[in-house]
């Protein structure tokens, strides 16, 4: 079954395409990469119910908030930068590349820290919140 983080396949492939479109739909796969592993984890970790529906958009963030503020931060950005890559076509080449080299940055980071928070998880599939000195 494919995973969110498969997604980051696709966004290495689409390096190759080196132009706007490429660098609009990288961010839109690294978002998406790290939302749907984010979705995953909160329904596996914190008991979210999954409801398929746009909301989760912002639904996910407030339930991560509470266990991890920086990856929360990072996932609300880099939906804004989804935002941008797929709505705003006034946005230049060279901002949406830039964006793009981004995005993909902070996709990664948001998983790696979702991968040590479950590995932190205790018997029963559920983690506590990390202090900010992590």
């Amino acid at each position: 079954m494919i995973e969110g983080r498969d997604f980051l396949r696709a966004f290495e492939y689409l390096e190759g395409m080196a132009d706007e479109v490429g660098g609009r739909t990288q961010t839109g796969r690294a978002y998406y990469a790290a939302f749907l592993e984010a979705r995953t984890f909160c329904e596996t970790h914190l008991g979210y119910i999954v409801r398929k529906s746009g909301r989760e958009h912002g639904e996910i963030p407030q339930v991560l908030t509470t266990l991890d503020w920086r990856s929360t931060d990072n996932l609300v950005f880099l939906r804004r930068l989804r935002n941008v890559a797929d709505y705003d076509l006034n946005v230049s080449a060279v901002t949406i590349a830039e964006q793009a080299s981004w995005s993909g940055t902070i996709a990664r980071s948001i998983i790696a820290r979702l991968d040590e928070l479950a590995d932190t998880s205790d018997d029963d599939s559920r983690v506590s919140p990390i202090s900010d000195d992590v």
